[in-house]
């Protein structure tokens, strides 16, 4: 059975508490995953580890900052069929609207705020679709306590703070 691990400050790691969610796939009724489940302290480590990468991340600047989520973009893409499987594994959706929606979508989104990281200026952005406009705060780096995979979802309206 696959196990999601968190992955804070470089490591892979279940729960501090041991405690494990199972992962459903509803579409073959059936426990696919044992996932960790994160507690306060689980958080207040990833936060610790956010803010001793912080100073490292900020000193890419805004060019390396813009390369390195191109690059995870384009490995994401890379892998497009993978993340499409896995993602409708999880959710129990067609494979082939995860393939032309969900990852794709969650591609674009890496390279919208790679490419955000470039301007200077807080905004709002409209998608071309008119759904779902993004807004981005410039600020060199905060805390956030969110995983890639939910970040890259399109959840309407989404709230993105740009570093």
């Amino acid at each position: 059975m696959q196990e999601v691990l968190n992955y804070i400050g470089g490591t892979l790691a279940p729960a501090r508490s041991g405690a494990w969610l199972d992962g459903f796939a509803p579409a073959e009724g059936r426990v696919f995953a044992r996932i960790a489940d994160s507690g306060p302290e689980d958080v207040e480590l990833a936060v610790a580890a956010a803010e001793k990468a912080g100073p490292a991340w900020v000193a890419l600047g805004r060019q390396g900052r813009h390369d390195a989520l191109m690059r995870v973009a384009a490995l994401v893409e890379r892998d497009l069929d993978g993340f499409a499987r896995a993602e409708s594994r999880d959710n129990g959706k067609p494979v082939h609207l995860a393939m032309e929606v969900d990852i794709p979508r969650a591609i674009a989104n890496l390279r919208f705020f790679a490419t955000a990281i470039l301007h200077q200026e807080s905004a709002a952005h409209e998608p071309r679709s008119g759904r779902n406009p993004q807004a981005c705060r410039r600020t060199i780096y905060g805390r956030s306590g969110q995983l890639l995979r939910k970040a890259c979802r399109p959840i309407p309206p989404a709230r993105t703070w740009c570093a």
